[in-house]
Parts: structure tokens; C-alpha cells; sequence
């Protein structure tokens, strides 16, 4: 993570950046984990950019959860959004083998 992350796309709050290069055809998992105790009353959010639009992801227990077709070879613009700088988390992108 970076020590000074870049504003979000939209100006407010900080935002980490990653690329995911699908490597099969399935289905991109991405989780988002963080503990809910470091932004009292501030949510993390996660977005994912598809060759078809952007997702936004579903909250679950201490996290965030995507889920989208994959195609081999298209990327995946995944960007993590919160509020306070250097807010830990855990990203996950997989897509896992049939």
C-alpha cells in the first residue's frame, strides 16, 4: 500500500488502484477484507471496471465481495475506496478452477 494513497476518481476520500489481467475464462472473485473497528462509522468500498462496466461490490461479514465473468486475457480495474489514509485491508482477486 502506499504511504500517501492518490484521491479517488471522484475527489473525495484516498483510493488504491490494482489491474487484473483475467488468465482463464470463469469467474473473478474479489474479497475485501478489513476490520470494521479502524473506520468507526466510515464504510470501505469496492469497485471493479469490467469490459462491460463498473461493479460495485456487496458488503458482507468485515468485508466486500465482487463477483463477475472473466474472460481470458480482458483486465480488471479494481479500486478500493475509504476515507482514511493508510486504512489496512486484504485484497483477494482469483478466479478460481472449475
Amino acid at each position: 500500500m502506499e504511504a500517501n494513497p492518490p484521491r479517488c476518481r471522484d475527489g473525495n476520500g484516498v483510493c488504491q488502484f490494482f489491474k487484473v489481467t483475467a488468465t482463464r475464462d470463469g469467474v473473478l472473485e474479489v474479497l475485501l477484507s478489513f476490520d470494521a473497528r479502524q473506520q468507526p462509522n466510515q464504510a470501505i468500498d469496492l469497485s471493479v471496471i469490467t469490459p462491460d462496466g463498473e461493479i460495485w461490490g456487496g458488503y458482507i461479514l468485515n468485508g466486500v465481495e465482487v463477483r463477475t465473468a472473466a474472460e481470458r486475457g480482458a483486465d480488471y480495474y479494481i479500486t478500493v475506496w475509504y476515507a482514511l489514509p493508510r486504512a489496512l485491508f486484504s485484497l483477494v482477486a482469483t478466479i478460481p478452477a472449475d
